[in-house]
């Protein structure tokens, strides 16, 4: 877009040749003036706020200066003092609020002398750069993290007394959680302790139901005991009798040729010799992988 004049869009275009653009097409400038204006400015730097004080001593005069924060440095000078002809009041102030590319600005700024006390700048000017960063070393030498927020507690118990590995309690301040709210014992986590019993995971994915053999869909289908199941699908429905239910073959949910005896408990097979028992809750249609082995056990 070259220019806007009179209601009209001029458009700079090498070939010269205007685009042909509908009533009503919507038309975004690829440049914004004012956006760019912006970013090109400098970016917001945050001061620490600190009040001056200059006073007058006997032997010379201090310089105080307190920050938003609450620290305080004081710096002394000793000075023959002198009865100035003209007010300096003005000039202190102007020289003593010179932060320049210090971490502080001033918020407000004090002089509390007797009369009128010429005080050269040069002699002010040093007197502030040594104030300040005395301050800048106080904050850092002072300077303490603020406590990690505490966690409110309320009048209601966590409805168990025993939390098991599954809570996966990794940490003190998960182990204090739970205690602050009624746990009285409480369990690593699974990856803390790698117990050689129990539950690796609840999965809504289900084998049986994967190779049509789901009670609630398949009809016909009936449990045993002892076969497995490995992750090609190979189901052994007794010992005379083996066959490979496949997708392939049809065998879809819901939908079983004949009825089918399947013993248990399946088991999980891995390529690399591991097998995990499977327990099945089918009220809930949640298969369980577990890590026992065959009545023996095995870490993961």
């Amino acid at each position: 877009m070259n220019r806007v004049a009179g209601g009209r869009i001029f458009l700079f275009l090498e070939g010269g040749d205007m685009p042909v653009i509908d009533l009503g097409t919507v038309v975004y400038r690829n440049f914004d003036h004012e956006f760019n204006k912006m970013l090109s400015r400098e970016s917001a730097v945050r001061k620490i706020r600190v009040n001056i004080l200059f006073e007058e001593t006997p032997a010379g005069y201090r310089l105080s200066l307190t920050d938003e924060d609450g620290f305080n440095v004081t710096t002394p000078m000793q000075w023959q003092k002198e009865t100035a002809r003209t007010p300096q009041e003005s000039n202190i102030k102007a020289q003593l609020s010179k932060m320049g590319n210090t971490c502080f600005e001033v918020a407000d700024i004090e002089v509390r002398i007797e009369g009128e006390r010429f005080i050269p700048s040069s002699l002010l000017s040093d007197l502030r750069r040594t104030a300040s960063q005395k301050l800048e070393e106080t904050r850092i030498e002072q300077f303490k993290r603020p406590a990690a927020g505490t966690v409110r507690t309320t009048p209601f118990k966590y409805p168990v007394d025993h939390l098991t590995y599954l809570g996966n309690v990794m940490n003190t301040r998960a182990r204090q959680f739970y205690r602050d709210y009624g746990v009285s014992r409480i369990d690593d986590a699974f990856e803390k302790t790698q117990p050689e019993t129990g539950s690796l995971m609840f999965c809504r994915h289900c084998i049986k139901q994967a190779v049509g053999l789901c009670p609630k869909q398949a009809a016909g289908v009936s449990v045993e005991k002892n076969v497995g199941i490995s992750s090609n699908r190979s189901i052994g429905l007794s010992s005379k009798e083996s066959v490979v239910l496949s997708t392939e073959q049809g065998c879809k949910q819901g939908s079983v040729k004949r009825p089918v005896k399947v013993k248990e408990p399946l088991y999980l097979s891995m390529s690399d010799g591991r097998s995990f028992r499977l327990k099945f809750d089918c009220n809930q249609c949640r298969m369980e992988v577990c890590i026992e082995y065959d009545g023996a056990s095995q870490k993961v």
